[in-house]
């Protein structure tokens, strides 16, 4: 019976009954190999029929000698159509049995190894090639075909059986024979752009979780061409409920996706430029309501502030007291020493008056040498209180503007907000009769305003008009001094020019925004830019600071070469600070010989410049700045075909440590600068403070270290083993840098490592630890233990050279003959920070070559999940801070199960680092994380010691 129906087998296989060479031939084959069969017969549908061994003549009679022992007949179907009937006609036993045991014994086995190769060829081949669609009724195939998705049906060995014109055509294959048998995964899939070859795809889902999913994003890279698909898939079940393989239908997403990234590319370049002008918008608002010689708010900007306190306080009740200032005897101050004095009595007043008064209150310059203040909240008496504070603070500090120690004094009016009042103007008429009330008394006055203030100042005006004459005297040293006054009246009209020509320069420089000579901004932006830096930094808990530079012997340089020489080496000054910084700091002009704008702490030269330095997280890393700055600057410059070397000196001051102002860090600044410049040597650097000085010194002997260090080879490699949890065996070495000074000891990563990578010796360092560790995976590799892994960890500054990187390492790894898939690269979250872009180019690089990457103290940072999303990280390490206190914390015992569940799901394996015990490592194993690292095993430990550890472990 089995000879009859796998006889059938072979015949539907066949492509037709009609041609009956094949059938013939099949039909003589079946007869020649099995001796019991005497004859074979095909009956067709339509009457014809086909025999072989000729027992039966046309009629049915019977025309061969040997008896029949048994028929046999059986259908001969295809697609569930009988296509036929086959008949066999078997001989008795005993005739078989004429051959020898022997005989019957090779033939038999050489039977059943030609059907078992039959059955083989042909199985493979009908499930590799035999295409279902061409079997569909042809309305139903018109159907498949007609639909604009892409659809195949997959076997539960991923095969494809069956695809419709759509699926080849969106894919890219020439016809249907080249999809047909082969694996789905044989194309290029990946999940996401970036991703890798094995990523999970959404059939996998639906073959082996029994899930449906819908619009799953896949890519599939074909002749150099990329298309998207939106993938939708549902598994297929037999009757028994098994598996049986799934159906997918392909949505071509890929010009949408175009239009979606060049959407996408537009809005961030819309939303760049809407950030651009917002910001230009401010600076041109702050402009448009500052006085440009105060930074103080203009008349118009201050009035438009007060109207909105004088509404809000009348209807709320509340109390507001207006101030108007004036400077005593200033048009004396003015003509006596000129307009550019008067200006820095201005500006001194105005950063008094600001640094002095409260967050809430709004100062004004009201014009000239008058000031205005608004104060909200505060009744008459707190003003009066604010008021006697001003007026002695400036009478102290504007003592140091005049080698003659000339007292520069104020007066105040003041007024309080009447509950009567409709308008605020009243408000300022009162204040102004109050402030002309105090100058009528005499100068450094306050005075508050009373009603019937005005007619009292009316009434002894009309006293004072009263003419007392002249005594005769007086005429004759007029007439004698007639001359000497006519040469002095002369000789103060040329200083008043001289000064009025000074201001007239002064006004045209604070019209613009930027220094004429250098381009860089001009003072009123600089304080501008660390005031609000100071605010932002105490909003974030972050520092900031302001850096003052200056040439050395600049005088000098432009007494031997002239003040065209000086101007241009100022600009080459400026052009080498602006490289230098990155992007959010701001460099400006403090002192300027022909535009002098800002009021000097005391009076210097043109060659110092002022650089704020926002957002800092590390203090010690201005002092790597400003190393930096210096390392530029202090290079030779050429001007006029000469070769200039030329030093400098800088100080810096901190907001919170030193001050919490522009004024006092600027001044404090300029003292640690006074301090740098009068030590002995060049390029000088002084922090106001003195435990920053000791951090600066410290971190400048351990470059000057370093770079022996290097040289001398003072570094070592030792390793710490990484244990897989479940088999006990070691499956990486992680390699760790060790530095041991000859004089000092060992000196901790922490404290080296900042050093290495500000100084740009990271790189030179990990070049020589790579190459070190790769000799050492290759010696073991050597010894038998070719499943071990090295891993080692990467620097940020490494990754920036990522078109240079993965070109040498995977050098590396061919010279020492190491599969790259044998190595891993750790980099933690801050690296990624650092700059995302590049970090992602060099780590898809590598990947492509089977180089892994670890993503080191995993759940430290705060994007850990989009990382993971983006870039081809294949293991995690979970930050020490939770296993240190894993038990009996069970807040981090949650944390580290999230962890190790999250990436089990993401294909990702988990490893702990810092395990101590055995209470960790049972609780880490009941949690099914993959590999430990710690302590408990082994600390970090030279080679020979690490080859000691793998003969005990993996032995």
């Amino acid at each position: 019976m089995k000879t009859a129906t796998g006889t059938a087998s072979r015949l539907s296989s066949l492509a037709s009954l009609d041609h009956h060479p094949s059938v013939e031939s099949l039909l003589n084959e079946v007869v020649e190999e099995h001796a019991a069969i005497i004859s074979a017969t095909v009956y067709l549908n339509d009457g014809i029929h086909l025999e072989v061994g000729g027992h039966h003549s046309h009629s049915g009679e019977l025309v061969t000698d040997r008896p029949i022992y048994k028929e046999i007949k059986v259908p001969i179907e295809k697609n569930d159509r009988v296509l036929g009937t086959l008949e066999l006609a078997f001989g008795h036993p005993s005739d078989v049995m004429q051959y020898s045991l022997i005989e019957l014994a090779v033939f038999a086995l050489i039977t059943l190894l030609l059907i078992l190769i039959t059955y083989l060829f042909f199985n493979k081949k009908f499930t590799q090639h035999f295409d279902t669609i061409s079997i569909i009724p042809e309305k139903v195939r018109n159907a498949f075909n007609a639909l604009s998705e892409g659809l195949v049906i997959v076997n539960e060995k991923e095969r494809i059986v069956l695809a419709n014109d759509s699926f080849i055509a969106k894919t890219g294959q020439k016809n249907r024979e080249e999809v047909i048998g082969k694996k789905i995964g044989h194309m290029q899939w990946k999940q996401r752009e970036g991703g890798m070859d094995g990523d999970i795809l959404p059939w996998h889902f639906s073959l082996y979780n029994c899930e449906r999913k819908t619009g799953v994003p896949v890519r599939l890279e074909y002749s150099n061409k990329t298309k998207t698909f939106s993938v939708n898939t549902a598994p297929i079940f037999d009757s028994l409920g098994t598996i049986r393989g799934v159906l997918a239908t392909f949505d071509d997403l890929t010009d949408l996706e175009k239009q979606h990234r060049k959407l996408s590319s537009t809005l961030r370049k819309l939303r760049s430029s809407e950030k651009a002008l917002r910001d230009k918008t401010v600076e041109l608002e702050y402009l448009a309501t500052r006085d440009p010689l105060t930074g103080c708010l203009n008349r118009r900007a201050f009035f438009d502030k007060l109207d909105m306190l004088f509404e809000q306080s009348r209807s709320k009740g509340h109390d507001l007291v207006f101030m108007m200032v004036d400077i005593d005897n200033f048009k004396w101050i003015n003509d006596l020493y000129g307009h550019a004095n008067g200006d820095k009595i201005i500006k001194l007043v105005a950063e008094i008056l600001n640094n002095n008064s409260r967050p809430e209150d709004v100062v004004g310059r009201y014009g000239g040498d008058e000031f205005t203040l608004a104060l909200p909240n505060a009744d008459i008496k707190q003003a009066t209180t604010i008021a006697d504070r001003l007026r002695l603070d400036i009478q102290n500090k504007c003592r140091t503007l005049f080698t003659n120690r000339q007292q520069v004094t104020l007066c105040f009016g003041l007024a309080a907000l009447q509950q009567q009042m409709e308008d605020s103007i009243l408000l300022v008429n009162n204040a102004d009769d109050a402030l002309y009330a105090a100058k009528q008394q005499g100068k450094n006055q306050v005075i508050v305003w009373k009603p019937g203030l005005k007619k009292n100042i009316e009434r002894d005006n009309d006293k004072a008009e009263e003419i007392i004459p002249a005594p005769e005297n007086a005429i004759d040293s007029a007439t004698a001094g007639l001359l000497q006054a006519e040469v002095d009246n002369l000789q103060t009209i040329v200083k008043r020019l001289e000064s009025e020509l000074e201001y007239t320069r002064d006004e045209i420089g604070k019209l613009g925004k930027s220094d004429e000579l250098t381009g860089l901004p001009v003072k009123l932006l600089f304080d501008d830019r660390v005031s609000r830096d100071i605010i932002r930094a105490e909003r974030n808990k972050h520092a900031v600071a302001v850096v003052s530079l200056d040439i050395d012997n600049f005088s000098r340089i432009n007494k031997a070469f002239g003040q065209g020489i000086g101007d241009q080496i100022l600009k080459i000054v400026a052009e080498r600070l602006i490289d230098s910084l990155r992007r959010s700091d701001t460099v400006a002009v403090l002192d300027k010989e022909e535009d002098d704008e800002i009021p000097a702490i005391t009076r210097l030269n043109n060659d110092e410049f002022a650089l704020v330095l926002s957002d800092i997280k590390d203090i010690k890393s201005v002092t790597w700045v400003i190393r930096r700055i210096l390392g530029r600057l202090k290079k030779t410059m050429e001007v006029d075909n000469q070769e200039l070397f030329v030093s400098f000196s800088v100080g810096a001051a901190f907001y919170p440590h030193d001050g919490d102002t522009t004024f006092d860090l600027l001044q404090m600044a300029y003292s640690a600068r006074h301090a740098a410049k009068s030590n002995p040597g060049s390029n000088n650097i002084k922090f106001f403070s003195r435990d920053l000085n000791r951090n600066a010194f410290h971190d400048i002997w351990l470059e000057m270290q370093f770079y022996k260090a290097i040289i001398q080879q003072q570094f070592e490699v030792v390793y710490q083993p990484k244990i897989d949890a479940k088999t006990g065996l070691i499956t990486s070495m992680e390699a760790l840098t060790r530095w041991t000074h000859p004089k000092v000891g060992p000196i901790p990563p922490d404290d080296f490592i900042p050093v290495a990578e500000h100084t740009g010796l990271i790189n030179k360092l990990g070049n020589w630890v790579f190459k070190k560790a790769c000799l050492d995976l290759r010696r073991w590799h050597k010894m038998g233990f070719c499943d071990l892994r090295i891993a080692v960890n990467l620097s940020p500054v490494q990754l920036r050279e990522e078109s240079t990187l993965s070109e040498r390492f995977l050098r590396i790894c061919n010279k020492r003959k190491i599969p790259p898939n044998k190595v891993e690269l750790e980099i933690t979250e801050s690296t990624l920070i650092e700059n995302f872009e590049q970090t992602q180019a060099a780590m898809h690089t590598m990947s492509k070559a089977g180089i892994q990457f670890t993503l080191d103290d995993f759940g430290k940072g705060f994007s850990s999940l989009s990382y993971l999303h983006n870039l081809p990280i294949r293991n995690i390490k979970i930050d020490r801070e939770f296993i240190d206190s894993t038990l009996p914390d069970s807040q981090n015992l949650i944390i580290v199960k999230a962890i190790i569940s999250m990436a089990k799901s993401l294909g990702l394996k988990v490893a702990a680092i810092g395990v101590e015990t055995e209470t960790q490592k049972h609780m880490l194993s009941q949690l099914e994380c993959d590999e430990i690292q710690g302590s408990f095993y082994s600390d970090p430990v030279t080679m020979e010691q690490a080859t000691d550890l793998l003969q005990t472990y993996n032995g």
